[in-house]
């Protein structure tokens, strides 16, 4: 199978960033530059974005036939959150209630999955202006719902058929296969100024920017206008780099596909559905309550959250590589 490395990367990037945000609410109050946790992990909230973009790059304007696809991708997705969902209670880092709640990201793509087969019909025969189109009110709802919530207007427009999980899909097919004239390298600049830009303003109004709780968006996704933008700069970094044939970025690009950095990226890549399945697992069974009596400056809280989050995503990728190399077992593994 020919890997994409971009989408490699992508995974790599939003599984450390979905680890990192569960370990750093070990210390949510913790101030640095006088800001808790809890609103500093804002600029890291672009993993579940991330994961579905990926979705649209690989699932889009190919031939589906529905019943494979469908079996293939629910046995892939609800076996191994089943699997999981157990071994977390009879480890007792799950109470038996709610326990399916904890990974509401499965499930969610789970239904996302169910629609990709009628939404690839769309996708393989529209123009690129009704996609244009399609991004563009996608991107007009974001704005429009949370100005209307937070000015506490009640507005009969519905344009819920543009905004929700399936629209970070679509947007990440957009992306995917949308041409800039542009150098590789001034796009991965403005992404990263953008980037930069709209993590500042995420971490500022965190209170502001979640909707779900406020609509008819039930998803607990995050569709907030600088959510987009904030995935979509990423999205672009990455993509874009490894195109940079000169530079920063270009050496970035070689240090990447450096073959002992490529192996290991691809490594968490393959595991990166198990890994977000068993760290929480981890995570709350253990390392949580070992972690959170520990007290330190900001400084050292947050060198303590990188060095945590990284030993959690190793071991986390050691389990899911061992379990996805047994027969049998790599079905509930979350090893792709």
């Amino acid at each position: 199978m020919n890997r994409i490395k971009y989408i490699d990367m992508l995974k790599f990037v939003a599984i450390f960033s979905i680890v990192i945000v569960h370990v750093s609410g070990i210390w949510a109050n913790v101030e640095l530059l006088n800001l808790p946790f809890h609103d500093l992990k804002e600029c890291l909230r672009f993993g579940v974005p991330i994961f579905l973009m990926i979705t649209g790059c690989l699932a889009f304007n190919k031939e589906i036939e529905l019943s494979s696809f469908l079996k293939k991708k629910v046995v892939r997705i609800a076996l191994p959150v089943i699997f999981f969902t157990i071994l977390g209670i009879l480890l007792s880092a799950y109470s038996t209630e709610q326990p399916l709640s904890r990974y509401w990201y499965c499930w969610m793509a789970l239904g996302v999955y169910l629609a990709i087969p009628l939404v690839n019909v769309f996708i393989k025969n529209v123009k690129s202006k009704e996609l244009d189109y399609f991004i563009i009110i996608f991107l007009i709802a974001s704005i429009l719902y949370h100005l209307t919530w937070k000015m506490g207007v009640d507005i009969a427009l519905d344009l819920n058929f543009f905004i929700g999980p399936m629209s970070y899909v679509i947007l990440g097919y957009y992306l995917s296969r949308k041409e800039f004239n542009l150098s590789a390298n001034k796009i991965i600049l403005i992404s990263l100024i953008v980037f930069i830009g709209v993590s500042v303003f995420k971490i500022l109004h965190y209170e502001t920017l979640y909707l779900y709780d406020n609509l008819m968006l039930t998803s607990k996704l995050s569709l907030s206008f600088p959510q987009i933008i904030q995935a979509a700069s990423v999205f672009l970094m990455i993509k874009y780099t490894y195109e940079a044939k000169s530079g920063i970025f270009g050496s970035i690009r070689g240090f990447l596909e450096k073959d002992i950095v490529n192996k290991f990226i691809v490594s968490i890549s393959v595991a990166s559905y198990g890994i977000y399945l068993v760290h929480l697992i981890i995570l709350r069974g253990w390392m949580e309550s070992a972690l959170k009596n520990i007290h330190l400056t900001g400084t050292m809280t947050a060198i303590l959250i990188l060095l945590a989050s990284t030993a959690l995503l190793l071991v986390s990728g050691i389990i899911i590589t061992i379990l996805g190399k047994i027969p049998y077992v790599k079905l509930v593994s979350g090893y792709a």
